[in-house]
């Protein structure tokens, strides 16, 4: 009896409030998720469990950002973007918050989600694509650096509304402001690199907002408009004067971009050949890079620059890694010539033990190449 006369205590409690079944589910992802946050099986487990909640999570994991440290609320909000399109909804909606961190935090794991499903598709998806669009339009005009480049990192994935998106980009391209915190070293983590990085991957169909900014006084507006125009394909090619003038720009970065775009198109134009064997000659690193990494994408033209990368990797006042880039660049050059296999053999007694590694590498790769005979370049 003492049993049955206790079980009025339960609805009384639920009455309450002590028991109540939000009261309850909050309570159980507050515990989740605290366990979630470690390694291990137990860790695995409860993250799983906290996945399977789906929608249920979402308002208790809101609730417990409300009273967490920085980047437990980043984390928080990570996880969020995993709970399916409810949780993505409430994400686009934290983008009015007026705490920049939560807005950062919010589309950020908006934008991871996006990253994710492009890389791996099978196993991350973007369901409620309206949304998300629609919060990365509202990141595009938020006041903090940080917001403005995830909206970019949105639109480089998901390549939405080829009409609306490239003008706004073209914008964001003077934007140089960035993190207050450089967390990539000398790499200039700035709005205007991640502008230019989703334009890019618009390609072609940016071409109508990307051609006016051909006449721009902007490098970086310049700068992309080279980059798009390398992978527009024939449509490229009709602008290829104009990146041939933009290789002889005063701005490392507007050189650097219009030679690798001038090697995609067209790297047998003797136009393009000339200009390419001048800038692998750059007196700017990053420019001079950019012709190696464009011949390292297209070994057939390596035969043309032969005599330059000889030069360099016999070069001792040349930096180490340029000087093992040229030697592995040089084990791509068909038909093995004299003058390279002598120059790979002399780098192979450097005491530099990454340019002899480079040179034997190169001078084995020759050695199993069969011959085959070096094609002219063609002319315009």
């Amino acid at each position: 009896m003492s049993a049955l006369r206790g079980l009025w205590v339960v609805p009384l409690l639920v009455m309450l409030g002590a028991l109540s079944p939000a009261r309850a589910a909050e309570s159980t992802v507050e515990e989740l998720w605290h366990s979630s946050r470690g390694y291990g099986k137990k860790a695995t487990q409860a993250q799983e469990k906290l996945k399977a909640m789906g929608a249920q999570a979402v308002n208790p994991l809101l609730e417990l950002a409300t009273h967490v440290y920085e980047q437990e609320l980043m984390d928080i909000m990570g996880f969020l973007g995993s709970t399916g399109d409810e949780g993505m909804r409430v994400l686009a909606s934290r983008l009015d918050d007026p705490n920049p961190t939560v807005r950062f935090a919010a589309l950020g794991s908006v934008a991871g989600l996006c990253f994710m499903s492009r890389l791996e598709p099978g196993e991350y998806r973007v369901g409620d694509r309206e949304t998300v669009v629609a919060a990365m339009y509202k990141g595009f005009s938020d006041p903090l650096p940080e917001v403005r480049m995830e909206a970019c990192v949105i639109a480089d994935c998901l390549i939405p509304d080829p009409e609306k998106v490239p003008q706004v980009l073209s914008g964001l391209l003077v934007d140089a402001s960035g993190p207050e915190h450089n967390w990539l070293g000398d790499y200039e983590d700035t709005v205007s690199r991640y502008a230019s990085r989703a334009m890019v991957a618009y390609g072609a169909k940016a071409l109508p907002v990307v051609i006016p900014l051909l006449h721009s006084d902007s490098p970086a507006q310049l700068a992309c408009s080279a980059e798009v125009l390398g992978r527009a394909g024939e449509e490229g090619k009709k602008h290829l004067n104009d990146l041939l003038l933009l290789a002889h720009d005063d701005s490392p970065e507007v050189r650097a971009a219009a030679i690798r775009s001038l090697i995609n198109l067209a790297g047998d134009d003797t136009r393009v050949i000339a200009v390419a064997q001048a800038r692998l000659r750059d007196v700017n690193w990053g420019v001079s890079g950019s012709v190696r990494w464009a011949l390292e994408r297209h070994p057939e033209l390596v035969v043309y620059f032969k005599s330059d990368l000889v030069r360099i990797l016999r070069d001792e006042s040349e930096h180490t890694w340029t000087r093992s880039e040229a030697a592995e660049l040089l084990g791509m050059c068909r038909p093995a010539s004299r003058d390279v296999l002598l120059a790979l053999t002399w780098a192979m007694t450097e005491p530099d033990e990454s340019v002899a590694h480079a040179a034997a590498k190169a001078a084995l790769e020759l050695s199993r190449a069969p011959k085959e005979p070096a094609q002219a370049p063609q002319g315009e």
